[in-house]
């Protein structure tokens, strides 16, 4: 009985301990697909892990959805945001942008930085850690 108790409490420990790793924190994106994003600080895309819920800032919109973990494993739901015109190459980004987060499944979290990774395992997104969590400009 006792081992079942460990084993339950490790399970429960392993469930619940990336989502309190993610929410209520902020991420500025620096590359979407190996792209290294050369804009000011400003206008570079921001995640805001809330609870289960993400807000954030494109680098031309306003961004929020749903996001849900499974210990390494992330999907990104009901994404979506504000309809801005914005020039090139803030439409650009937005769009790789979009299309990066529909693709992701798995993330990691080394030396301050999030890894945001496809099906293939390929990392598809690397955002640095933002001392904000009302970042969305």
């Amino acid at each position: 009985m006792r081992i079942m108790t460990v084993l339950f409490l490790l399970m429960f420990y392993l469930s619940v301990f990336p989502q309190k790793h993610l929410s209520e924190t902020s991420w500025k994106v620096l590359t979407i697909n190996g792209e290294h994003l050369a804009l000011d600080s400003t206008e570079l895309p921001v995640l805001i892990f809330l609870k289960e819920r993400i807000n954030g800032f494109t680098s031309c919109n306003k961004l929020l959805g749903n996001y849900e973990l499974h210990r390494k494993k992330i999907s990104f739901s009901q994404i979506g945001g504000t309809k801005m015109f914005c020039p090139d190459p803030f439409q650009r980004i937005e769009q790789t942008f979009y299309q990066a987060l529909s693709a992701v499944v798995f993330w990691k979290i080394k030396k301050e930085k999030l890894f945001l990774y496809d099906k293939h395992k390929a990392c598809i997104l690397v955002l640095k850690k933002s001392n904000s969590t009302h970042e969305t400009n």
